[in-house]
């Protein structure tokens, strides 16, 4: 039978839980249910409210946009005939520029007629110019010629005289000579002076001509431009009519499109009033819930006195201390914000409350926020916590604790693996480089509410705020900068941790300040080392363990085992991780690691060793969970032996890689697994070690030693924090430096996908490219059990796998001997009428 330890107890003094408190505790829990419902009730009366002023303005804008399409029509019968009118118009000037055209161009014609004419006589001129100057320039040579000719008279004259009467004939003809020549020249130079005339008043005319061939030249090039222009207009007339006409088609397509939208809108409006009337429904609803809510804790105090008088008449009945004994693997920190394994984050659920959480339907629920909202612009979340609620010590829990919490999270003098998470809050940098003494991304409004102020909307914020790390510590800057001790740390989950004699098990008490009312278990013992766990759980040391292999069910029921035997299929997968501190074959390159992961016929290998006991895994993230599709690399062992019988040739396999893996219970089946997979490598020139750790040596620091790790993992609910860890160069689960930047990239491009199934795509795609670069080699999935016996009652496990211990409680009448059937009867009777 289980053993009581002996505990130190410095928190909460009191006396055991009697399965007679269970009422009254239920009781207490419903009046904090009642709480949460009447908080959440206002919350949702005054959005009803603003959703109900919203839908009467959205009334009226339909009423409106109604009646102004409707006053639209006789203004579209009214345009069609403006239009009409305007391509009539418009088809006149089009025929009076055609005939205008016609006329400019029979005047253009007899233009340039003209203009050739003179051209001509232009030319003609120049000829009698050419011929006028040519004879001026002849008759200029005659009267030189006759002046010549009259200075040869003049001389013959006079020679004739000297020699007498004997040359008198002579000299007659020489005088004669010398009066024609002298005729001659003056007859000449009139001549010279006619043609001089003639010749200036030629050259003008030839100039005038030429001008008024350019002007009309110039005149003619004004009206080619003008004819251009009016082609250009009509072409525009053209395209307006055929614009305006497709107007008028496209009226009468408007006019079928208004009465659509009129039939639309009016039937928004039916909607909209449907929509109004389903508000009245709901605010009477809620007016309705609001009453049965009264009416409940009007009986709360005679369900309370009730519950008090069962105590009280029962007091001696039942006296032994509720304790719990489960059985989890050994844990290495309990500091939330370096817990690693995801036990130890179990140990910081149990322990520490959180701002919000998921509920075993995966609802993400409040915890200690009592209500939250989001700002239109997606990125401010305001946020309002119980202003009851205490720590463990009794201490009230304010937003100076949620900073404190917060900004030690990122400190990066902690060292937390999970600080880059919350790198989308606003002074992020700032904060961690030492420049902002506060985080400006978490706001404190007053001690209840603050803001967490985000620098692009976030996907999965909420999410994320659902893990361990993310838990409300109480304010100690002793710690701000380095890792709590066990004994040290405060917060307010279901229970608190207290020192036990024994080391191998965590004792922990309920916290009766925990929001969601006090256990009904007075104490809970994990157990963290077992012999033989079925022995344990048979004989009832161990009460209740989760996640064993399913091959202990038949040697549960041999032994007599009596209870429920809970069959899951584990989100946890197992599988062989690459160490990237490492430098070799498998690090260095992908194909190597790709080839690694096609050598093996999973599907046969897990089959063979473990039967039906485990499922195939081909990605780390479980599909049941996620939903995500995956094409897997297909086993193909001959292209894979191609590449890795390469390289053992280049000698990248010259010295043997070393595969650790863990000695225990839940890795059962590891050590014959691996050696069938270090054969199957051996054959294409890869040579394995299997290094085998003990439970104490299950530790990051220890995996590092090593080339490659048997390991298994448990993702997150959300994509992104699914994949996060492992990517993330700095992930919680990145032990081993695994870095692809692309990948990463990849990754915090998604946090703005609203949409959920381009995310889920999105997604899809972004889980096919991290499992062909083979961060690890997935394995499997195993088929596990929860073994739960018939006296525990209200076993619940949350979608991270971790057990709720708050609503769990043992029924003595089953468990015990002691009490008496008589006594059980009237007891069970009496938990009844209450």
């Amino acid at each position: 039978m289980s053993k009581t330890l002996n505990i130190q107890n410095p928190r909460n003094v009191k006396s055991y839980t009697s399965i007679f408190h269970y009422p009254e505790r239920t009781v207490n829990k419903l009046e904090i249910s009642l709480g949460r419902v009447i908080a959440v009730q206002k919350t949702f009366a005054s959005e009803l409210h603003a959703i109900s002023e919203h839908i009467i303005e959205e009334l009226d804008i339909t009423h409106d946009a109604y009646n102004r399409l409707k006053d639209l029509k006789p203004y579209l019968i009214s345009f069609t005939e403006h239009v009409k009118r305007i391509i009539k118009n418009m088809d006149n000037v089009s025929k009076i520029i055609e005939s205008s055209r016609e006329g400019f161009n029979i005047s253009i014609v007899n233009t340039r007629g003209a203009m050739t004419a003179i051209r001509e006589c232009s030319e003609r001129m120049k000829k009698v110019y050419e011929i006028t100057e040519s004879i001026t320039k002849r008759i200029s040579a005659i009267a030189e010629f006759a002046v010549e000719n009259k200075l040869i008279a003049i001389n013959a004259s006079v020679t004739a005289s000297k020699a007498g009467e004997k040359v008198r004939g002579f000299k007659v003809i020489a005088s004669e000579v010398s009066k024609l020549s002298a005729s001659m020249a003056e007859k000449v130079t009139t001549v010279i002076e006619d043609a001089q005339r003639i010749r200036d008043y030629t050259n003008d005319m030839l100039g005038e001509l030429q001008e008024n061939i350019t002007m009309a030249q110039q005149t003619l090039d004004d009206v080619d431009k003008a004819f251009y222009t009016l082609d250009s207009i009509k072409a525009v007339i053209r395209e307006r009519v055929h614009e305006i006409s497709g107007m008028i088609q496209d009226k009468t397509r408007l006019e079928e499109t208004l009465d659509i939208f009129t039939e639309v809108l009016s039937e928004l409006d039916t909607h909209i009033s449907q929509l109004s009337q389903k508000a009245h429904e709901c605010n009477t609803a809620n007016e309705r819930q609001n009453y049965f809510i009264a009416n409940m804790l009007q009986f709360l105090p005679s369900l309370k006195s009730l519950a008090n008088e069962l105590i009280l008449a029962y007091k001696d009945l039942d006296t032994k201390p509720k304790i719990l004994h489960m059985y989890e693997l050994p844990i290495f920190e309990t500091d939330p914000a370096l817990a690693q394994l995801v036990r130890e984050f179990h140990y910081a659920h149990f322990t520490c409350i959180r701002l919000v959480r998921y509920s075993t339907d995966k609802k993400i629920v409040p915890y200690l926020a009592e209500s939250w909202n989001l700002n239109a612009d997606g990125k401010t979340w305001h946020f309002f916590i119980k202003s009851d609620a205490r720590f463990s010590d009794g201490t009230p829990i304010t937003t100076d604790d949620v900073q404190f919490s917060f900004e030690r999270l990122i400190n990066p003098e902690l060292k937390s693996p999970y600080a880059n998470m919350l790198n989308m809050l606003v002074g992020f940098e700032d904060f961690q480089s030492g420049k902002d003494e506060h985080l400006r991304g978490l706001r404190i409004v007053d001690d209840y509410s603050f803001d967490f102020i985000l620098k692009r909307p976030c996907n999965f914020f909420l999410s994320l705020l659902t893990n361990g790390f993310c838990s409300i510590l109480k304010r100690n800057n002793a710690y701000f900068e380095k890792k709590f001790p066990r004994s040290i740390i405060v917060s307010s989950g279901a229970f608190y941790p207290v020192k036990s004699e024994t080391g191998d098990i965590d004792v922990l008490l309920a916290n009766k300040y925990f929001v969601n009312g006090q256990a009904l278990l007075d104490e809970l013992h994990i157990h963290r080392n077992s012999e033989n766990i079925v022995d344990e759980l048979v004989s009832g040391t161990i009460d209740f363990a989760y996640g064993l292999p399913s091959m202990y069910e038949e040697e549960l029921r041999d032994k007599g085992f009596r209870g429920e035997i809970r069959h899951y299929v584990s989100r946890y997968c197992y599988g062989i991780v690459v160490n990237f501190l490492h430098e070799n074959a498998i690090t260095k390159f992908p194909e190597v690691r790709r080839s690694l992961v096609q050598m093996l016929d999973r599907e046969k290998i897990v089959s063979d060793i473990f039967g039906h006991d485990v499922v195939a895994a081909y990605t780390p993230l479980s599909e049941a969970i996620l939903k995500l599709k995956n094409n897997p690399l297909p086993y193909s062992p001959e292209v894979a032996e191609k590449v890795l019988k390469e390289k053992a040739e280049q000698g990248y396999f010259n010295e043997s890689l070393t595969i650790a893996y863990v000695d225990s219970s839940v890795n059962y089946g590891a050590e014959q697994l691996l050696k069938e997979i270090r054969n199957i490598f051996a054959g294409v020139g890869v040579t394995i070690e299997l290094i085998k750790l003990s439970s104490d040596q299950a530790h990051p620091d220890e995996y590092r030693k090593y080339d490659l790790v048997f390991l298994r993992f448990m993702p997150e609910i959300d994509f992104y924090a699914a994949l996060e860890p492992f990517i993330n160069p700095n992930g919680g689960d990145n032990y081993f430096c695994y870095d692809n930047k692309d990948l990463y990239q990849k990754l915090q491009d998604s946090i703005g996908i609203k949409d959920p199934e381009k995310r889920r795509v999105y997604f899809e795609e972004l889980l096919e490219n991290f499992t062909k670069d083979v961060f690890m080699i997935p394995l499997f999935f195993r088929r596990v059990l929860a073994v739960i016996p018939n006296y525990l009652s209200e076993i619940y496990l949350t979608p991270e796998e971790a057990f709720v211990p708050d609503v769990a409680y043992i029924d003595e009448f089953v468990k015990s001997s002691k009490i008496l059937i008589e006594q059980k009867n009237v007891v069970k009777d009496l938990i009844s009428k209450i």
